[in-house]
């Protein structure tokens, strides 16, 4: 069963054991950048002074028949439970991480008021950066939606959405607007061609020539009948055999 992780990105839990929707929603998922994997879904408790974010397994929402309007949705765990699930911070993606590492060094330097050489005076900057890198494949959801696909070196198109397999927990297919590239409609991009997903740069890379992304399958929203998802596997799985 495919669904669209905006239509469960900010929507209220039902807590087991409760009667009554909780103050926890779904604020991100973070997955593999490597087998676009769900690792965990963010799960964050508004407060008046602060915000909690906890990190669950996907698998403990249940119950994705209808995801109209505001209805909840369930949650196989006590409010107990969810709070000493740990916190996003013990887990993070590569972008939170990243951006601790800059804020970190520059509460360390300060503002110097003139241009500082930060490699050249923190000799291991590079080589954390590198670690990070290279080790974390830690993604947010969140952070790759403001991302381009590019092919043959060329932005074709920005993520806005994608579909996930609720059985699996695994982002299938990137909804990639391409309005001012071919035309003004939203195709579906398989995950399977993505070879490398850029934090620096901020695209998804494909080696997919052009012209095979211009004949995408279209984006239509709520229609993920078994059929079409079948329609869909079988036309990418013919275009990575070519």
């Amino acid at each position: 069963m495919l669904c669209q992780i905006s239509k469960l990105l900010g929507k209220k839990l039902f807590l087991n054991n409760e009667n009554s929707e909780s103050e926890f929603s779904i604020s991100d998922f973070l997955f593999d950048g490597t087998t676009w994997n769900m690792k965990y879904a963010v799960i964050e408790k508004k407060h008046w002074f602060h915000h909690r974010r906890h990190l669950i397994s996907p698998f403990f929402l249940k119950d994705f028949n209808d995801l109209s309007g505001d209805k909840p949705i369930f949650v196989d765990l006590t409010r107990q439970e969810v709070e000493k699930c740990p916190p996003e911070e013990n887990d993070p993606p590569l972008s939170m991480e990243y951006k601790k590492m800059i804020t970190e060094r520059n509460a360390y330097y300060g503002s110097w008021g003139f241009s500082v050489d930060v490699p050249q005076i923190e000799p291991n900057f590079n080589g954390r950066l590198s670690d990070i890198l290279n080790n974390n494949k830690l993604r947010s959801f969140i952070e790759i939606k403001k991302y381009h696909l590019m092919a043959e070196n060329e932005k074709l198109g920005h993520i806005k959405d994608a579909l996930i397999d609720i059985r699996r927990w695994k982002i299938n297919y990137l909804v990639v607007a391409t309005w001012n590239y071919f035309s003004k409609r939203s195709i579906l991009f398989s995950t399977k061609l993505i070879e490398n997903i850029s934090y620096f740069d901020r695209n998804i890379q494909t080696k997919i020539v052009k012209n095979e992304i211009k004949n995408a399958p279209q984006f239509i929203a709520n229609h993920f009948s078994d059929l079409e998802e079948k329609k869909l596997a079988d036309y990418y799985q013919k275009l990575k055999g070519a």
